[in-house]
């Protein structure tokens, strides 16, 4: 009999500690879950060769998105962006040299991050207007530094053949006479 009533105390003890140990599991659970507000989004960005497209602009707006929110793609295509309200939100998806892509309805989790996967953007192509270059052609040619023309005898009789030059000491010369056509000048 003292033997019965050991069992059913032993049994007892044995309850209620394991009461304890989920309850104080269930707390444990409910506060770690609590600390979470938000979750995040994370992608790659592609072009049609699936080569990574980098510092690709990211906007992301939606009812529970204060103004927008965005980011930039890294080296390898790659975005992540963080700390987003939970519900749904579109993303658009711009660069200079794609045309852009918006995703509606992307639903962001309660402390987890959303993976979009790859996202391929094609490229833009720019039309450009017809461009028209009129005018005369200039007298002057800036791509050359040469000039064209032909010199008579009559212009070299005037130049000077010999020069008399003496140092003033500082690194500079005076020409003191020249001779042109016999005569000293």
């Amino acid at each position: 009999m003292v033997a019965l009533l050991q069992n059913k105390s032993l049994a007892c003890t044995l309850r209620s500690e394991s009461f304890l140990l989920c309850v104080l599991m269930l707390v444990c659970t409910t506060t770690s879950t609590s600390k979470h507000t938000t979750g995040g989004l994370q992608f790659r960005v592609v072009d049609s060769l699936c080569q990574a497209v980098r510092d690709v602009n990211v906007a992301i707006s939606g009812p529970h998105i204060q103004g927008i929110r965005g980011g930039v793609s890294d080296d390898r295509g790659s975005c992540t962006i963080l700390a987003l309200p939970p519900g749904r939100v579109s993303v658009t998806i711009t660069h200079a040299a794609y045309q852009a892509v918006t995703i509606e309805n992307v639903f962001i989790q309660l402390a987890r991050t959303t993976h979009l996967g790859d996202i391929r953007l094609d490229p833009k192509i720019h039309e450009l207007p017809e461009v028209i270059v009129a005018g005369d052609k200039p007298l002057i040619d800036p791509t050359t530094s040469s000039y064209g023309g032909n010199l008579r005898s009559s212009d070299f009789e005037n130049l000077p053949v010999e020069c008399n030059y003496r140092s003033t000491g500082h690194g500079t010369k005076v020409v003191l006479s020249t001779v042109a056509n016999g005569t000293m000048r």
